[in-house]
C-alpha cells in the first residue's frame, strides 16, 4: 500500500501564492510541481479560511514568551552566581 505524500508547509505556501497570483492556470502549476489541481484548491481554501490566524497572538503564545523570559532571567542569575563562586575559589 502506497503511503500518502506529505508536503512541507513552505512548499504549500509557495504553491498557493503562485496560484493566487493567477499568472498560470491551476493545471500548469499542478504539472510543474507534480501535484493534483484539486490539492492546490484545497490548500488555497485553507489559506483563505485560516490565513488570518497567522496574525493572531494567542494567550498561550504570550504565556510561553513570558515563561521563556523568566527562564532566561533565572539562567543569567544562576550563571552570575556561579561565576562569582568560581572567581572566589580562584582567589582563595
Amino acid at each position: 500500500m502506497e503511503k500518502r505524500k506529505s508536503y512541507p508547509s513552505k512548499f504549500k505556501f509557495k504553491v498557493v501564492l503562485e496560484a493566487l497570483s493567477e499568472q498560470k492556470t491551476l493545471q500548469q502549476i499542478a504539472k510543474e510541481y507534480e501535484i493534483s489541481p484539486s490539492q492546490i484548491t484545497r490548500w488555497s481554501e485553507e489559506i483563505r479560511s485560516k490565513g488570518f490566524e497567522i496574525f493572531d497572538k494567542t494567550d498561550d503564545d504570550t504565556k510561553k514568551i513570558a515563561l521563556s523570559e523568566k527562564e532566561q532571567k533565572r539562567f543569567y542569575e544562576i550563571t552570575g552566581e556561579k561565576t562569582m563562586e568560581v572567581d572566589w575559589f580562584k582567589k582563595n
